[in-house]
């Protein structure tokens, strides 16, 4: 009886795995839509993350492919972002110096400008720069969508994830909102 007992178990615990596997792993879904944005704007604000944090234990298929998207490269022994991360990273002290002296602000879409009633010299200055990083910031994006295919749910995850990050980052290092004009 006790063996027939444990077939059954082992019947049952096979149907289980089974039934498990056969979720579908391959498409991107919404929380790991959530936990990229979040990522990624952590790592172009210099909040120290490690690309294997994206290798989620029930990852997809699309967020492994993400993942090692997000290894970069290993040259001579230290680690590169991928270019358009990199570029981000690079730019965050700089950006951090010019909120300190108030000279560019953030729109309520994520992006950067400089801020109104700077003198001309200095939007000479920071113009560029904001160039860049907004188109980064739209580059960035793009890739990650692109690169998991993303469905509906899963790219709005995202979209959402990464305004939310950028905006409470920005504004930690001092890149305000821009105020509406009446």
């Amino acid at each position: 009886m006790s063996g027939g007992r444990a077939a059954w178990r082992a019947l049952c615990l096979a149907c289980v795995l089974l039934v498990a596997g056969c979720d579908d792993r391959t498409t991107w879904r919404d929380t790991e839509g959530a936990i990229v944005g979040w990522w990624v704007e952590d790592v172009a604000h210099g909040i120290p993350r490690r690309p294997d944090e994206l290798t989620l234990v029930d990852g997809s298929a699309e967020q492994l492919k993400l993942a090692r998207w997000a290894q970069g490269s290993d040259i001579y022994g230290t680690h590169v972002w991928p270019r358009v991360l990199a570029g981000r990273v690079s730019r965050h002290a700089e950006l951090t110096s010019l909120a300190s002296l108030g000279l560019i602000v953030r729109t309520p879409g994520g992006f950067l400008r400089p801020r109104p009633g700077i003198t001309i010299d200095e939007r000479d200055l920071v113009a560029t720069l904001l160039a860049t990083e907004n188109a980064d910031r739209r580059e960035l994006d793009a890739l990650v969508l692109s690169l998991t295919d993303a469905q509906e749910d899963a790219s709005q995850a995202y979209l959402q994830a990464v305004s939310e990050a950028r905006g409470q980052l920005d504004e930690a290092m001092g890149i305000h909102l821009a105020l509406a004009k009446h």
